[in-house]
């Protein structure tokens, strides 16, 4: 080596990227810039707000751990390449910007006419809507729930003739971006030859678990000709149907009051029916 390294470019994720992923399907842990030629190390500075003054030395590699990352938060970073012969010229200051909310894995069906036609819970009452699109994101329809108490699920399906669709539903009750975790699936059973029917399986009660977030989580629900779906994430050919996400804020139930005496008088008031107590 007789020369100095050239300056850093290519980042990863790449300059100016809003709605990084934080947390969830797809999370970000890292970031990344072109290898160097003839350079043996870097020094890495990064930090949440503006770029830091305090540096990690000596990365060996092209690719630096940034560990857990915060929810809308703008990070900046930039990097030293350096080898025997001295320090390249510092890169430019890189920026990325991470979402709001978890992240999820995709899901989609086909556009054929056959999906869902309408989904209560709560307070969603999102009726009538079109069949012939792979996904729809309803995340800005929510309600709020609370913990331990059920609710009725109601889906309604139409499957686009004498055909037979098969209902899922995933909500990630503990907020992690994941669907696969125990008890965050249900099935809703099948629908037959219907235009604007309900599942079999619906009304669906649902309890809202005591552990979960206190806080929005997402709910899937899938519908697919001729099977179940393979898993919350299925995609793509051999999906003949549609998904729909939505928002579910969940609050924490209100402890009971407990009484901190008993009455000591009761008066009675003659041809009333009311007795009272102080």
């Amino acid at each position: 080596i007789n020369s100095l390294p050239t300056t850093v470019a290519t980042p990863t994720p790449t300059n100016g990227a809003t709605g990084v992923c934080y947390a969830g399907a797809g999370a970000v842990t890292s970031i990344s810039w072109g290898a160097v030629a003839g350079a043996t190390s870097y020094d890495v500075y990064f930090g949440a707000g503006s770029v830091p003054a305090t540096v990690t030395a000596n990365v060996a590699t092209n690719t630096y751990n940034t560990g857990a990352l915060a929810a809308n938060t703008t990070y900046y970073w930039r990097i030293v390449a350096k080898n025997a012969c001295g320090d390249a010229p510092t890169s430019a200051t890189f920026i990325f910007t991470t979402s709001g909310a978890t992240c999820y894995c995709a899901s989609s069906g086909s556009t054929f006419p056959n999906g869902i036609s309408g989904v209560n819970f709560n307070t969603i009452n999102n009726l009538n809507t079109a069949v012939n699109v792979a996904y729809s994101d309803y995340t800005y329809l929510s309600t709020s729930i609370v913990k331990t108490v059920s609710y009725d699920l109601r889906v309604f399906v139409n499957t686009g003739g004498n055909y037979t669709n098969y209902q899922s539903v995933y909500i990630d009750w503990n907020g992690n971006g994941s669907f696969a975790d125990a008890g965050e699936f249900y099935s809703l059973g099948t629908a037959t030859n219907v235009t604007n029917g309900l599942t079999s399986l619906s009304p669906l009660s649902i309890t809202v678990p005591a552990g979960a977030i206190t806080g929005s989580v997402r709910m899937r629900i899938q519908s697919r000709y001729g099977a179940a779906t393979t898993g919350p994430c299925q995609t793509g050919l051999g999906f003949d149907g549609e998904v729909e996400d939505y928002m579910l804020n969940i609050v924490a139930a209100t402890p009971c009051t407990t009484p901190t005496a008993q009455p000591t008088a009761l008066n009675l008031t003659a041809g009333g029916s009311i007795i009272s107590g102080s």
